[in-house]
């Protein structure tokens, strides 16, 4: 069987064979990509503790509000108390001085930003409070601009802190629902 070669099918063989070449290179490329370096670093300390708390957060319920208490700036309704834990304190830690992070309302900065969305109540920011060692409760900002400074013992301690719900303009609020994430940044001396 003889086989004639035309000007066209020499072109589709080179294309062909082109093609293929560039597949198993293209086929190591990839190969390649499924490799990582993860870079691993710590510091041993002994004035640290661990978060007595569940690593997803803790959730703070204020219940249900009434809203009819929330008739000017400022005007603030819920507050409530609870603590988080600090276990295993190891022996060099003295203190920890907590701030906080997140999304300032955008009508009161000392506030921290309700979530939008269908349902969301409007005009209205939470505040997050925490006791220091000398007895006052401070307002954490959003910024972190401020801070409280807690004694803490080898063990075990425990933090307290309170939220409650502010109106945060002259404006009327809309009720709904109230969400808001706050982070606590704690640092030990």
């Amino acid at each position: 069987m003889k086989m004639k070669m035309t000007k066209t099918g020499a072109r589709l063989s080179a294309i062909c064979l082109a093609v293929a070449s560039l597949m198993s290179v293209s086929h190591a490329t990839f190969a390649a990509d499924d490799s990582a370096t993860i870079n691993v670093t710590a510091t041993v300390k002994d004035n640290t503790c661990t978060p007595g708390w569940d690593t997803n957060g803790t959730t703070v319920d204020l219940g249900n509000l009434n809203g009819a208490h929330l008739t000017a700036k400022g005007a603030e309704v819920g507050k409530k108390s609870f603590t988080l834990a600090l276990k295993e304190c190891g022996k060099g830690a003295k203190t920890v001085k907590v701030t906080a992070a997140g999304t300032a309302d955008s009508s009161d900065a000392d506030g921290f930003a309700v979530d939008s969305g269908d349902g969301a109540a409007t005009g209205v920011d939470v505040y997050l409070y925490a006791t220091g060692s000398d007895g006052k409760e401070v307002a954490l900002k959003p910024d972190g601009s401020n801070s409280v400074e807690e004694s803490i013992a080898q063990g075990d301690s425990t933090l307290n802190f309170a939220a409650s719900v502010k109106q945060s303009s002259d404006t009327a609020i809309t009720t709904g629902s109230i969400n808001s994430n706050v982070t606590l940044n704690m640092d030990y001396e």
